[in-house]
């Protein structure tokens, strides 16, 4: 049997919060156990590094979360 490739996922966020705790939920769920997680905070002011610190204490995979530049989007 084939080994399944390691994914990294990557996500960008500001004051996400709201919907947060679905997305993570979300890839969780998968099927495919073998990712890690690459989050980029633009500036956020609410409740998402909480979300996000209080999902990956319960993850075998890695969170890595990164302060974004806070210059928008696309920059993020």
């Amino acid at each position: 049997m084939t080994s399944l490739p390691h994914i990294t996922v990557l996500m960008g966020t500001r004051n996400g919060a709201a919907h947060l705790r679905q997305q993570l939920a979300s890839l969780a769920a998968q099927e495919h156990t073998r990712w890690s997680l690459w989050i980029s905070d633009d500036g956020s002011t609410d409740a998402t590094w909480a979300h996000i610190r209080t999902f990956a204490k319960d993850q075998p995979n890695p969170i890595v979360l990164l302060r974004g530049p806070q210059q928008g989007m696309s920059a993020n």
